[in-house]
Formats: C-alpha cells, structure tokens, sequence
C-alpha cells in the first residue's frame, strides 16, 4: 500500500505555535486573532474541536477583502510536516493575495508498516481516529462562517500527501460548506457516496515514489464518477480537464517526484478562486 513507502521525503515535524497563558485559560470554542476588519498577516489560534485543543495557522493576504468578503483555503500538510512549510511553500501573499489560509496542524499518527513512530498527520477514511480531523474542520468552519468579512461560499481545501488525502475525504464528507478540493500528491476518497458533486483539482507528480501516481489518477477517476464527467484517461504531463461534468475535475501530472509543484501554483490558485458553493449544495 501506499503508506508503506509514505516516510521518505515528507519532512520533519516542527514546533510552530505559542501563546500566552492567559489565551490558554479562555473556555470559548475558539480563542482567534482573526477579526474584522482583516488586518494582512500571520497569526495562531488554538480552537476546541472534540475535547481537543488543536493548533491552527492563519495568514490573512495584503488584498484580502478588497473586493468583498475575502475567500478562504484550507491547507492541510503532509505527514511529518506542519502548518508554517504550508504556509511558506505557497507564499499567499505573492500569490493569492486576496485569500485567507487556514492551515491547521495535525495530530500524531502512524501508518501500516512504518514502525512505532508517530509523526503530525490526518485521518483519510471517516470514523478513523474517532473522526477526530472532520470534528476539526467543522469548528473551524462554525466560527469563520460568523464573520461576515470572509466568504462562506468560496471555502475550499488543498493538502499534500497524507494532506491530500484529508482533502479528498473533505471534498466527500463536506461538499456541502467547500466550493472546491485541490490534493497534492494524495489519494482516494474512499467512500461508497458523497455528499454532493464537488470541483476537484487533482495533482501528482510523475516520479513520485512515495505515493504514486496511479493514486492521483484513481482520484481522478473517482471524482469523474461522483461529479457524472464523460469518462476519460489523463494525459501523462500537464492537465486534463474532464467533460461535461456537473461541477469541474481536472487532473494535472507534472515531472517531480514527491513534491509540491510550484510552477502549478497559479493554475491551483486560478481554479479554486473561481469556484463558489452551488446553492443546491448549501445547507
């Protein structure tokens, strides 16, 4: 399988967050430094999601807001890495700068044959881990639906790896609240139904030896599938856009092996900013 070869080239944990004392005492669901007004920048929360206190990242663009409620993107990183790598790897401010990033950090986690060691990651099926990443997701989405500055139809979600994977299952689980899903270098979802027909924006590099690229394509098979596309094969480079579907899914290889693909960047950026929730998906 696949996470058997998952270690290599995904990263160190690191430490990323601190905050005062004070903050920690605070019992609201959620202690945020993002208000409206949005003010540009970083800043770390720490939000209650199923009796946990989980630590979350958020970078506010320099345009955010300009034209309106500001879209927000979920990053989820890979299985070792962690909410900063996400954030600098995109770098919002030069290439989204209209968007807010929220990049959670996970919670130790182990794959099939990978030894005792735990590394930060996400669950990639429902009811692993007590569903303890989806409960994750929808604290977060309760309070940042309340502010009326960020724009609850264009929440979308990307992730890299085992990140990819969450992302997937989000885009089955929550295609009710995300106007779109971008993995990386990721797999499944693998649930016999979805909520609703949601975009997807599947990439996978062509030498990855870490999770392979007959992954990314399964994914974007599945995604044809669910969203009623013409069927059809990807190309092996560049990007595929299925047909005639009910909401957009495209696939795109590029030559790298186990990697985030920053020449994609744009594309990436390009497709979920034009993506809204249906309104026949809204709650």
């Amino acid at each position: 399988m696949w996470w058997t070869r998952i270690a290599a080239g995904i990263g160190v944990a690191v430490s990323l967050w601190a905050a005062s004392a004070g903050a920690r005492a605070q019992s609201a669901e959620a202690q945020t430094a993002l208000r409206c007004p949005l003010e540009a920048g970083r800043a770390s929360i720490e939000i209650s999601a199923g009796n946990r206190t989980r630590e979350v990242e958020i970078e506010v663009g320099p345009r955010a807001r300009r034209d309106g409620p500001a879209p927000v993107v979920f990053l989820w990183h890979g299985w070792g890495g962690g909410p900063r790598r996400m954030l600098d790897a995109l770098d919002l401010a030069r290439t989204w700068p209209e968007a807010v990033a929220v990049a959670p950090r996970g919670l130790p986690r182990r794959f099939p044959g990978m030894g005792p060691r735990t590394h930060p990651g996400w669950q990639i099926e429902a009811g692993e881990f007590d569903d303890r990443d989806l409960r994750l997701f929808d604290a977060l989405v309760r309070q940042l639906s309340q502010l009326e500055c960020l724009d609850a139809t264009r929440f979308t979600s990307s992730g890299f790896s085992n990140g990819g994977y969450f992302s997937n299952l989000l885009g089955c689980r929550r295609a009710r609240v995300l106007a779109a899903i971008a993995p990386v270098a990721g797999g499944g979802p693998y649930e016999d139904s979805c909520e609703a027909p949601v975009a997807a924006w599947i990439a996978h590099g062509s030498r990855d030896h870490v999770v392979p690229i007959r992954e990314g394509r399964e994914s974007f098979a599945t995604w044809q599938k669910r969203n009623a596309c013409k069927p059809m094969q990807p190309g092996s480079q560049g990007c595929t856009e299925a047909k005639d579907c009910t909401a957009p899914v495209v696939f795109c290889s590029f030559e790298s092996g186990h990697a985030w693909p920053r020449r994609l960047t744009p594309s990436w950026k390009r497709f979920l900013r034009d993506q809204r929730l249906p309104a026949m998906n809204q709650p």
